[in-house]
């Protein structure tokens, strides 16, 4: 709350260095996104070396939020350096490289990410936002990733066996990714149930407008299209 983020930032003024109104404020400002604000709070602590493991966490999700990507992974490259490969940190700093277009590089985490937990079904949404063409375009020739069909197909097995059908994100992703693999019948069924979850979610709305623009069905498209035009 404004109030809470008030009083943090009054008990710093007189105490710069009180590690429980950092850590209050440094929630506070993530939660709102304020996350420049944030990794200016915490860079003069990290410079210091005064953040412990969970401050530096924190501060290279701040870092990568507010899009300073370099500074991120040279954060979360010292703490794998001095923790190991965590999941924790393997999960930001793949989704940092996959939106960097860095294909090869955020495949090798994400594959230990499957390793270490392979019940988690956010561990191979990464892996299929490559294969499938729905995350933006590798960097270069040398970051471009291709797989047999068989082992791409055995991922996205293995992610709808873990998706909550409770969960409208869980079924927009498994959609949107069928729909790029050419599965209009799968792609719809998840996507619908999405819908019928998150009524009001533009993301779901466009991707069964696409999907029904592909399949000819242009009245079903436009219901969904229309909507989104009035309201914006």
């Amino acid at each position: 709350s404004a109030e809470a983020e008030w009083e943090y930032r009054e008990v710093l003024r007189l105490d710069p260095s009180n590690g429980e109104a950092i850590d209050g404020l440094a929630e506070i400002l993530f939660s709102a996104g304020k996350h420049a604000e944030g990794a200016a709070l915490l860079a003069p602590l990290y410079e210091k070396g005064s953040l412990d493991e969970r401050g530096k966490l924190i501060y290279g999700r701040f870092l990568y939020k507010a899009g300073m990507s370099d500074r991120a992974l040279a954060v979360f490259g010292g703490l794998m350096e001095t923790m190991g490969r965590q999941p924790a940190f393997l999960r930001v700093v793949s989704e940092m490289e996959v939106e960097r277009g860095h294909f090869r590089t955020a495949f090798g985490h994400l594959k230990r990410l499957v390793e270490i937990e392979p019940e988690r079904f956010d561990n191979y949404i990464g892996i299929l936002l490559i294969l499938y063409g729905v995350a933006e375009g590798p960097s270069g020739p040398d970051e471009a990733l291709e797989l047999p069909d068989a082992e791409r197909r055995a991922y996205l097995a293995k992610a709808v066996a873990r998706a909550s059908a409770d969960s409208p994100e869980d079924n927009l992703l498994l959609g949107s990714i069928l729909r790029k693999a050419d599965e209009a019948e799968e792609a719809e069924r998840y996507l619908l149930r999405a819908e019928r979850l998150d009524p009001k979610n533009e993301s779901v709305a466009l991707e069964l407008a696409s999907l029904y623009g592909r399949t000819g069905r242009f009245d079903d498209a436009l219901e969904r299209v229309v909507p989104l035009y009035d309201r914006n």
